[in-house]
């Protein structure tokens, strides 16, 4: 469990590096990750093949490989959940046969890929682009910055809950917490430690809140920043490349 709460991490929090991905401009990585929603629904499984594979090598090129393979876990365990469950069903409907197996297998690729392009996606957005840079993003185009930073803390507090939530339930297992055997003992059991995870929650949203209001959050709608990023070549050329790519994909 730990593994998987490390993993679902990766996707929420931001840190700073020199590889690729962290160096490029905020905007560019809006834009993959905008333009993969399109590219994962209307292409077929050889371009989501080809689509998965770019961006897996920005990836290998960009991030570190430890960090992109913790990255990697949790969609894994997902995708083969739902796997499972669709091709035991599928058989179940349809037949055991080879054309079924195979139209089975074809269906459980093509969903797999585009899980894997909107999830890496949004993961290359998310853990290597700081909170106000993307809410800095987005007010330029004239989205209030209130709102933004609404959904974006939302997003935030998702690594902190899933934290708090394995530490409450390493806490309850060295006071005698028993799980139980099966599995819905256990999704019983772990109902039990919803609670004090609530109340953690409550007493963090009221820490954050006091500190925007103290911070006068909201008082002026114009925002001042520190820094501000600017375009590179390396923007330029990963942006053309993405281009060339979705056009050879589309239109060939």
């Amino acid at each position: 469990m730990r593994l998987l709460v490390d993993s679902l991490q990766e996707y929420f929090i931001s840190v700073e590096g020199r590889k690729l991905l962290y160096r490029l401009h905020p905007l560019t990585k809006i834009f993959l990750a905008i333009i993969s929603i399109p590219m994962a629904i209307i292409l077929d499984i050889y371009g989501l093949a080809i689509y998965s594979i770019y961006i897996t090598i920005l990836c290998i090129i960009g991030l570190e490989h430890r960090r992109f393979l913790r990255m990697l876990f949790s969609p894994a365990i997902f995708i083969g959940i739902i796997s499972i469950f669709i091709f035991i069903y599928g058989l179940s409907s349809r037949g055991i046969s080879i054309n079924s197996i195979i139209a089975l297998l074809r269906s459980i690729a093509i969903g797999s890929l585009r899980i894997y392009i909107l999830v890496i996606s949004f993961g290359i957005l998310f853990s290597t682009t700081r909170l106000q840079s993307i809410a800095r993003i987005f007010s330029y185009i004239g989205i209030p910055y209130i709102y933004i930073y609404m959904i974006l803390l939302s997003l935030r507090f998702i690594p902190i809950l899933l934290s708090d939530f394995i530490e409450i339930y390493y806490i309850q297992s060295l006071r005698g917490f028993d799980s139980g055997r099966s599995f819905l003992d256990r999704i019983r059991s772990l109902l039990s430690l919803f609670i004090p995870l609530f109340i953690v929650t409550l007493s963090r949203l009221d820490e954050v809140s006091l500190s925007l209001y103290l911070r006068g959050f909201g008082y002026s709608h114009r925002r001042s920043y520190t820094y501000v990023e600017r375009l590179g070549y390396i923007d330029i050329l990963v942006v053309i490349s993405i281009s060339i790519l979705i056009g050879v994909l589309v239109w060939v």
